[in-house]
């Protein structure tokens, strides 16, 4: 039951992210400001924990 809860919380905030968060494919990471590396850190994290508790 909490694996279920997770897996939707997680598919929730990963749709967010693909509608509001920039994409930053393509881009050099050596380049990348303080706010854009804890940006692309947080849709790791969201990411590894969809990842880990879909079905």
């Amino acid at each position: 039951m909490l694996k279920l809860l997770f897996y939707i919380f997680f598919s929730g905030l990963s749709s967010l992210n693909q509608i509001f968060l920039p994409r930053f494919s393509g881009k050099n990471l050596q380049n990348f400001n303080a706010f854009q590396i804890g940006i692309l850190g947080y849709k790791y994290w969201v990411t590894k924990n969809y990842l880990k508790y879909r079905k």
